[in-house]
């Protein structure tokens, strides 16, 4: 038996203009994100493979304020709604997903696709979490024209605040 495998990466970059903003009401926000890893993909193999990543909203300023956000995704190699991990020329089929089901896809609100919307305080001491989200990431299984390689994909991914 042959056996192929691919390394896989999504890398989520924030966005150089939304990373570190500041608000109409003298308070900053920062967006941060660790990517996801899948590490070795299998394309003989049955099962799916799946990660995690976060998502992390700071916003400090004047204490007391409560600040709507959204987080939006962008398209990366694919589209939102048909996501590829590139290696050169092939390229690879996966997901990025709300919720641990994998049934409710994560990108700009468009094709299908929602958005990461919340709240978070203003922290005048640096003391809170700030808003934390975690995203799904999953490669299905049997993707079996995918030649040996690694395999990773550049995520922009945009704060607007209010």
């Amino acid at each position: 038996m042959k056996r192929i495998q691919a390394a896989a990466a999504v890398l989520l970059v924030a966005s150089a203009g939304s990373a570190h903003a500041l608000c109409a009401l003298l308070c900053t926000c920062t967006l941060t994100t660790t990517s996801l890893q899948f590490g070795v993909y299998n394309p003989l193999a049955y099962g799916d493979v799946s990660s995690t990543a976060k998502v992390q909203v700071k916003c400090g300023g004047v204490l007391g304020l409560l600040i709507p956000l959204t987080v939006y995704l962008g398209a990366g190699n694919g589209t939102v709604a048909a996501r590829r991990l590139s290696s050169g020329t092939a390229s690879l089929g996966y997901g990025l997903y709300a919720d641990p089901n994998f049934t409710v896809p994560l990108g700009d609100g468009t094709n299908g696709t929602v958005t990461i919307s919340g709240s978070v305080d203003i922290d005048l001491l640096g003391l809170s979490p700030g808003l934390e989200y975690t995203m799904f990431g999953r490669i299905p299984a049997r993707q079996l024209t995918t030649p040996p390689g690694v395999y990773v994909d550049v995520i922009p991914v945009i704060l607007e605040f209010f």
